[in-house]
């Protein structure tokens, strides 16, 4: 489970980031909309020159961290294989 923490909040959006989870090289980070009340949440991958991608805007909180869960919390290790 991702454990986010605000890392900005300026009156009109708020920020919270989760790097705590399998992949150390991506962060989830939640965006609060207050003018639109929307969650939106998205990737940032700094190893792909700080590419961003968007899963979109949600009603809740809890959504888009569900959403963010299911792309970075799990890795999918390719290479050899140790079953024989």
């Amino acid at each position: 489970m991702m454990k986010f923490e605000k890392v900005l909040e300026d009156g009109q959006f708020e920020i919270f980031r989760s790097i705590n989870h399998s992949d150390k090289n991506r962060a989830g980070e939640i965006i609060h909309d207050w003018d639109t009340g929307t969650w939106a949440a998205i990737i940032v991958d700094p190893v792909d020159d700080g590419q961003i991608k968007n899963l979109g805007e949600f009603e809740t909180c809890e959504i888009a961290a569900h959403h963010l869960e299911c792309e970075v919390t799990h890795r999918l290790v390719v290479g050899p294989s140790v079953l024989t």
